[in-house]
């Protein structure tokens, strides 16, 4: 798991939202335990099987972060957080890959597209609730 030392963007929420986080995945079972995850953490969870449904997505369901594989298809994870960088209203989200191509330009690629992190499948629940947990909170800039 690595993440930029940038934090993601904090905006004031409303007393009664929970933070959301969209994941973009064509696997279903990874959305599924990702969603499994993170709704036990508290958090509201949307999900997306392609890039274009998770471009959707991310502009109807206004996330406040965006987890999203690299391999999909329509648009790639790349594609996705490209489109996201060019979008008015989705320029600062954050954005952390979750994939299973764990290889250094795989990374680099990610982090060129603007993305806050990088976490590798197969991964501990447990470890994503805290690389989620650190992105949010207010303790400043989360690093591994």
């Amino acid at each position: 798991m690595h993440v930029q030392s940038d934090s993601p963007q904090r905006r004031a929420l409303p007393a009664d939202r929970r933070r959301r986080i969209l994941v973009v995945d064509d696997d279903p079972g990874i959305r599924a335990l990702c969603a499994a995850v993170l709704g036990a953490e508290g958090y509201e969870v949307t999900e997306a099987a392609d890039g274009r449904e998770g471009l959707t997505r991310a502009l109807s369901d206004e996330p406040d972060l965006v987890l999203l594989d690299v391999n999909m298809p329509i648009l790639d994870g790349y594609q996705l957080a490209a489109a996201l960088r060019e979008g008015e209203r989705t320029r600062h989200l954050p954005v952390v890959f979750v994939t299973g191509e764990p290889e250094p330009e795989v990374e680099g690629h990610a982090y060129a597209v603007g993305a806050l992190g990088f976490f590798a499948k197969p991964f501990e629940p447990s470890a994503l609730a805290e690389l989620v947990r650190r992105l949010f909170s207010n303790s400043g800039p989360a690093t591994a």
